[in-house]
């Protein structure tokens, strides 16, 4: 909680673990200046908030950026936020009176504008991804089950735009496993982004290929799988689930 944010103004969060717990907007450091004061000292307005901070103390409480951005966009842009993280912020009742002060006077005239712009991920200024590193990003939050945290930190980006993968931003990009990072198991199933899916049901000693994976595909053949490194690239483990909707759709 050191850093100083001097005249900076933009969206912020009170984070536990990487999960949102109030969204806000306006000058950073006055608000996380004013923030801790009043959670320090028991008086601060939310009082689930306040209850929180009480259990899990100081040190787990984080003051996370979620964009920046001007004064005169910054209730709009909040206003976004608060409504995609709804399902975990304490302050969700703020969002009828934050979308009243943005219909009102100034702000009404940017409101559609910049809400289109916040929804489009390669026009948003926060975002600097490819699709490459928008689905292994997928992959490390889906199924590597990596904290959001740990995502952010290894792409330079927020938590909260780590969550937002895959919904709003970057829509339809799938789960890849980035290169070196997946590694077959048997008794697992795999899709490949070319749609080919299999099934890996035992190791073998064979004459041509050596030791290898035998995988059966959802075309029902039997094919021979590497198992030195690379051979997993590119390939995402799917559930019992989705690999049995190839018999049953």
């Amino acid at each position: 909680m050191k850093k100083k944010f001097n005249s900076e103004t933009g969206v912020y969060g009170w984070a536990v673990n990487s999960e949102f717990k109030y969204v806000g907007s306006g000058n950073l450091e006055s608000r996380k200046s004013n923030h801790l004061a009043l959670l320090r000292r028991g008086k601060h307005k939310n009082k689930k908030l306040q209850n929180l901070f009480n259990i899990v103390g100081e040190s787990n409480f984080s003051f996370e950026v979620i964009e920046y951005c001007n004064k005169t966009n910054s209730l709009i842009v909040e206003k976004y936020y608060k409504d995609l993280l709804k399902d975990s912020i304490f302050n969700v009742r703020d969002i009828v009176s934050t979308k009243k002060q943005i219909r009102r006077g100034k702000h009404s005239s940017n409101y559609k504008n910049k809400l289109s712009e916040v929804n489009t991920g390669v026009n948003n200024p926060n975002c600097r991804l490819n699709e490459i590193q928008a689905s292994n990003i997928i992959w490390y939050r889906d199924y590597k089950k990596l904290l959001h945290r740990e995502i952010a930190e290894m792409y330079g980006i927020t938590p909260s735009h780590v969550n937002r993968i895959g919904k709003d931003k970057w829509k339809g990009v799938k789960a890849v496993a980035p290169a070196g990072e997946m590694a077959f198991e048997i008794g697992k199933y795999y899709k490949h982004p070319t749609g080919e899916e299999m099934s890996l049901l035992c190791e073998i000693d064979t004459t041509v290929y050596g030791k290898c994976y035998v995988g059966e595909t959802n075309r029902g053949e039997l094919i021979p799988i590497g198992m030195g490194e690379g051979f997993a690239d590119n390939w995402t483990e799917i559930t019992y689930e989705e690999w049995m909707k190839n018999f049953t759709e």
